[in-house]
């Protein structure tokens, strides 16, 4: 994986925290780095999906 798709994942597990406080973002964070480590060899593209709604993606309404 190159430093600009982990860097991309990394991004995303802080975000995940701060959008989401709480359980759910600490378990979104843990999934996204867990993938970074050793899931990408899984080869599914979900994770990037969620990374790019965290990073990307409409920001829920106020």
């Amino acid at each position: 994986m190159d430093s600009d798709t982990k860097q991309w994942l990394f991004a995303a597990a802080e975000r995940a925290k701060l959008r989401h406080p709480g359980a759910i973002g600490e378990l979104l964070s843990q999934e996204l780095l867990s993938w970074m480590v050793f899931g990408h060899q899984l080869g599914s593209d979900l994770i990037m999906r969620v990374a790019d709604d965290l990073l990307v993606g409409k920001q829920p309404p106020s």
